[in-house]
């Protein structure tokens, strides 16, 4: 799909583009600190945001496995307007399209999850490389869409505790995967339960427009689809 453009443009556009959603994510956490302080919850959530986006773009310099699916996670979050304004910061669209396309490219696989250095050093096939494709994918998307998005103003002002709770366990999940953790699975399970109780509690309260947070709750729950076969046949090997 893109095989045309010049190979070090397919190296740098996507994180070079993931790092200006970072920069823009900071200056709306920033602006809004300093026009409201009352609305320091929602000022860290979108910091948040634009910490995960510059760890996103760190790992993809640095080739790391569970960069590309969270890459185009966060990229999709974006071009589909969960809020990282990249707008206002120059990036166009496109750009940020485009980018997720690289990522997706017929190549991009072997620079990442699918290493042959990493496959071999881990003792993962295809399979294996794919489910760890799915899951930073979904956190990748949920993450960005949690932290950075109009969704958080309602989610993190109208329930605060189970709102950061989900995007706790949600970040812990990601560190979990980076270290191929099984405990990552338990992880990411809290946060789309912790995220449930957050739009049930929004909901109780007559706040309008959280429906959007049962798409990140099934966002979170995907994530746990490609783990839940090797989690179970670990467990079972234990006992």
């Amino acid at each position: 799909m893109t095989d045309w453009l010049p190979p070090e443009l397919r190296r740098i556009l996507p994180p070079a583009v993931l790092a200006g959603a970072a920069v823009s994510s900071l200056v709306v956490a920033l602006q809004l600190l300093m026009i409201a302080p009352e609305l320091a919850l929602l000022s860290a959530s979108f910091a948040g945001a634009a910490g995960l986006q510059a760890l996103g773009a760190y790992g993809l310099i640095k080739g790391r496995f569970w960069a590309r699916g969270f890459g185009v996670g966060a990229l999709l979050a974006s071009s589909a307007g969960a809020g990282l304004w990249l707008t206002s910061a120059g990036v166009a669209l496109s750009s940020t399209l485009l980018a997720a396309l690289i990522l997706l490219g017929d190549d991009a696989p072997g620079r990442y999850e699918r290493r042959a250095a990493f496959l071999d050093a881990k003792q993962l096939d295809g399979a294996g490389a794919r489910r760890l494709f799915y899951v930073s994918l979904a956190l990748g998307v949920s993450l960005t869409a949690l932290l950075g998005s109009s969704l958080s103003a309602r989610l993190v002002l109208g329930a605060p505790a189970p709102t950061l709770l989900a995007a706790g366990l949600g970040a812990l999940g990601l560190f979990g995967l980076t270290r191929l953790a099984s405990w990552c699975y338990f992880a990411i399970v809290g946060a789309a339960v912790s995220l449930v109780v957050a739009i049930a509690m929004c909901a109780l309260e007559g706040l309008e427009g959280v429906g959007g947070g049962a798409v990140l709750a099934a966002a979170f729950a995907s994530a746990t689809l490609p783990l839940t076969g090797p989690v179970v046949r670990a467990l079972k090997g234990r006992s």
